[in-house]
């Protein structure tokens, strides 16, 4: 993905080939037939694409298997795109400050649809109405 900092603003984002995380893992035979060391590779690819959103001020509130796009290399082994930020929300004020220029609006800060998002993947606390943070995205 890529977000331009200059005007005219933008976003784009490439096209992530492949299939979803449940419908890769039907093709494969079922989840029980994934090699440990793909299931490893998946969430530990998930994960940085996490951190990535995170450090840059960004909660995903949504994922779920059918935002992790599972691709296989050329040479051996699984690319995963974590997709669809739709609901995704700022988080740091000073991320928000910099996007505020450009005429974001302060209501990127704080969500009105605290519950949004699918339940069965939702952390409890965003189930109880509290703000969505970096761990509801883990537990997820």
């Amino acid at each position: 993905m890529f977000i331009s900092i200059n005007r005219p603003f933008y976003i784009i984002m490439d096209y992530a080939e492949g299939r979803d995380l449940r419908s890769w893992c039907q093709a494969q035979g079922g989840i029980g037939k994934v090699s440990l060391e793909a299931r490893l590779e998946i969430v530990g690819q998930v994960g940085d694409a996490m951190q990535a959103a995170h450090s840059s001020g960004v909660i995903h509130r949504d994922i779920k298997p059918s935002n992790i796009i599972i691709s296989a290399k050329q040479t051996g082994g699984v690319q995963v795109k974590l997709t669809d930020f739709g609901i995704g929300q700022v988080v740091s004020a000073e991320a928000l400050a910099e996007m505020t220029q450009s005429g974001f609006t302060q209501t990127m800060l704080s969500s009105n649809s605290a519950n949004s998002g699918t339940y069965i993947y939702m952390a409890p606390e965003l189930l109880a109405g509290k703000p969505a943070s970096a761990a509801s995205d883990v537990y997820s």
